[in-house]
């Protein structure tokens, strides 16, 4: 399985600047042999999102992928 994500841009710093970070959703059921691109979170719900709420069911934070 291969995931493609997109990298770091300017907004992405701008949320750093706030102590933020922008969440992805991955694919749901992904098949052992597939290509597939995670959708980002939208700047201002990561910037308005509070911190200490959970993410929602499928999303996860862009630097655990990087792990």
């Amino acid at each position: 399985m291969t995931i493609k994500i997109q990298q770091p841009d300017v907004s992405d710093g701008i949320l750093k600047i706030f102590g933020k970070k922008k969440a992805v959703y991955l694919p749901e059921n992904p098949q052992k042999y597939g290509y597939y691109q995670v959708k980002r979170e939208n700047f201002f719900k990561a910037l308005f999102r509070s911190s200490a709420k959970p993410l929602s069911e499928g999303w996860c934070y862009m630097d655990d992928l990087h792990k």
